[in-house]
């Protein structure tokens, strides 16, 4: 653009938009087309930007920044911050006059590649079979996203076990409203292209419920695991009533009572997770239930060595000696095994 001062970004601006409305309101029979253009966009604005300076032009131009004309970088400087720092440009869908997030405008933008690649005016025909495809694209994704959301919320990563029953019920739910999303967005185009979309949308939701499926029925062991730490309390409360049975019950009235508290604790604990046991055993059947109670067992056991190891390194375990005796107890055990494995090869 030839701007009386190039460097006046202004004054510029004020030109531009002076040629933009004169352009609009001319008077001159276009068929309609500068309405139309009006019509298509919430705003029509102009920007020009001046030579960018003969030494820029040059076929031994270097790409040096410093020698384009002062004009043309005080404009595209503005131009840029104007784009990307001030101006929201809200797409829309062309037929329904949606607004587009930018992964639906994503699929606009690979149909309407495919369109016009080979440089020419498509057909009306082409340009609706374009808008069918982008619309289908993104009512998939959507109807998938909106499927994976919903089973997401009792099923996803870190969700304890859903019984079989509820997570069906609760995955006929996720996909009608998958369904739903996808019918509102491909409302457009033609009938057999929108089937066929659904009909793949369908196979993707298929196999991601049996993922969902797949990932619920390996959480069964983890039913009963939060209550490994009870099992072991229970397990030390029972070991600890057994010793002082045969140890000093019979002459510590001290013994005696902590005797009684901890058959209090293992009984309580022992009732507890039984009836947890049999309530998953008249809901789930004897399957669930064995791999339930092996979950549980791994789970104890694991804690059990975990504290026993944090015992046996403690200050308190050093200064009272139990640490050797632990020790003790632990060669006895080892040398035990070596003997009856002796034993066995004889």
């Amino acid at each position: 653009a030839n701007f009386d001062d190039p460097e006046n970004v202004d004054e510029n601006l004020k030109q531009t938009t002076n040629v933009l409305r004169d352009t609009m309101r001319e008077n001159f029979d276009d068929e309609g087309q500068r309405d139309r253009i009006l019509k298509s966009f919430d705003e029509v604005n102009a920007f020009f930007l001046p030579h960018i300076g003969l030494k820029a032009i040059r076929k031994k131009f270097d790409g040096d920044l410093s020698v384009l004309d002062p004009g043309f970088t005080k404009m595209t400087s503005h131009f840029l911050r104007n784009v990307f720092d001030e101006t929201v440009v809200v797409k829309r869908d062309l037929v329904r006059g949606i607004e587009l997030d930018p992964r639906a405008l994503g699929f606009y933008i690979q149909s309407f590649i495919k369109v016009f690649k080979d440089g020419s005016l498509p057909q009306a025909t082409t340009l609706v079979g374009a808008l069918t495809m982008a619309t289908t694209l993104q009512a998939s994704e959507e109807a998938l996203t909106t499927y994976r959301h919903v089973m997401d919320d009792v099923a996803g990563t870190g969700k304890p076990y859903v019984k079989e029953l509820i997570l069906k019920s609760h995955a006929e739910k996720a996909l009608e409203k998958a369904r739903e999303e996808f019918d509102r967005i491909a409302s457009y185009g033609d009938q057999e292209v929108r089937k066929q979309a659904l009909e793949e949308v369908l196979k993707k939701i298929k196999a991601e419920w049996a993922r969902y499926e797949d990932a619920n029925r390996n959480r069964v062991d983890k039913i009963l695991a939060g209550y490994a730490v009870l099992l072991v309390v229970a397990g030390v409360a029972f070991t600890m009533d057994f010793v002082s049975d045969y140890t000093c019950d019979w002459w510590l009235d001290t013994c005696r009572q902590g005797s009684r508290l901890a058959k209090i604790v293992y009984t309580l604990v022992a009732g507890f997770i039984i009836m947890q046991v049999v309530m998953i055993y008249n809901e789930d059947g004897k399957i669930i239930t064995f791999k339930a109670l092996g979950g549980l067992w791994a789970e104890a056991t694991r804690l059990f060595f975990e504290y026993y190891e944090t015992v046996k390194n403690s200050e308190i375990s050093k200064e009272m000696g139990f640490d050797g005796v632990m020790e003790m107890v632990e060669s006895k055990a080892g040398k035990t095994k070596v003997e009856d494995e002796g034993k066995k090869k004889k």
